[in-house]
């Protein structure tokens, strides 16, 4: 069976390839970006530092809700006292000469003693002091106990 080139009825010779209606159609679909001005910058900018600024105060605004606003105190751990720590202990520092004058007469009790001692009040490593007897420093000065922090007493406790 012979079978002719006209019998071919669905047969579609191949289209030659033409390249300018190609890039004809590539062109009409393109986007074509535009630089943007300089007002548009700086305003995008501002718009990006305000978001930035609310969201910063977002975050403070949750940190202090849930940690809470107080301020931490300073505890020193040589004395158990506030507000220094032990670095600088007035109590366990390196003990200073007070700059007092004797004079005999315990600022405790008033009493008149050929001997007296400086009594380091505020701690040993104050300038702070006062001239008391041995019995009103060890008493007063130190409520009975070498060992207790020394305290500034308002009476004498061996008067009392």
């Amino acid at each position: 069976m012979v079978v002719r080139q006209n019998q071919m009825p669905y047969y579609v010779p191949p289209q030659q390839f033409d390249p300018t209606q190609w890039q004809m159609a590539v062109a009409r679909q393109q986007i074509r970006f535009r630089q943007p001005t300089l007002e548009e910058v700086i305003l995008n900018l501002g718009k990006f530092m305000a978001v930035v600024a609310v969201g910063a105060a977002a975050v403070c605004i949750g940190r202090e809700m849930l940690f809470g606003g107080e301020e931490s105190v300073r505890h020193c751990s040589e004395c158990g006292r506030t507000n220094h720590d032990a670095r600088n202990c007035p109590l366990t520092g390196p003990r200073t000469r007070l700059t007092i004058e004797k004079t005999g007469i315990c600022s405790c009790c008033y009493g008149r003693f050929r001997y007296t001692e400086g009594h380091h009040y505020a701690g040993r490593a104050a300038e702070k002091g006062r001239e008391m007897c041995v019995p009103c420093h060890f008493h007063c000065g130190h409520l009975g106990d070498w060992a207790n922090a020394p305290i500034n007493p308002l009476y004498c406790r061996g008067a009392a």
